[in-house]
């Protein structure tokens, strides 16, 4: 048996523990409930914000988008405060290259402000235990906790859970742990 069959056959087995059933009418139809805004914020990563960094145009899940947005925050809320000190101190020589760094931070955040937003588009939702929809979060994919439920929102139908890109990587990494 070839390593991509035994690999296919774990993630196969993985996934029929683990990714319980699809359910997608369930949630849809919760979804155009008249309750949808009150499950607005059990939503994550329903959305992906595209950035441009040098030449090159990224799509970046919404959890690692706030996260880098606020490091941008907090970088420049420390340099606001370095900069009110070395006024102080009068410090010319520093107090330049902290202005610098200082406005490559807030163009940087300009960038972050202006970017795009789509929707992701959902075309499964799949129930799952809740540890595994912390791995998913974490990894950039769409969860929906409600109801003392966790789904998993799935943006590509075209080929089986197990050969899901994300769900290989959970795997890889359990098999590391382990």
């Amino acid at each position: 048996m070839s390593d991509d069959n035994v690999n296919y056959a774990r993630c196969a087995k993985f996934a029929e523990h683990n990714i319980l059933c699809n359910q997608t009418y369930l949630v849809n139809t919760l979804l155009k409930n008249d309750k949808w805004q009150d499950l607005q914020d059990c939503l994550y990563n329903m959305y992906t914000y595209t950035l441009k960094v040098h030449t090159d145009t990224i799509k970046v899940p919404e959890n690692q988008f706030f996260e880098m947005s606020d490091g941008i925050s907090e970088k420049l809320r420390l340099l606001c405060i370095d900069k009110e000190a070395l006024l102080r101190a009068d410090d010319r020589d520093r107090l330049n290259t902290i202005q610098k760094d200082i406005a490559k931070l807030d163009e940087e955040l300009d960038r972050f402000e202006n970017a795009p937003c789509q929707e992701k588009e959902i075309l499964e939702w799949w129930l799952i235990p809740f540890w595994l929809s912390e791995k998913l979060i974490a990894k950039g994919e769409t969860v929906l906790r409600a109801y003392d439920c966790n789904w998993w929102g799935r943006t590509d139908h075209k080929r089986a859970v197990p050969l899901d890109a994300v769900i290989r990587n959970i795997k890889q990494e359990l098999d590391k742990d382990i």
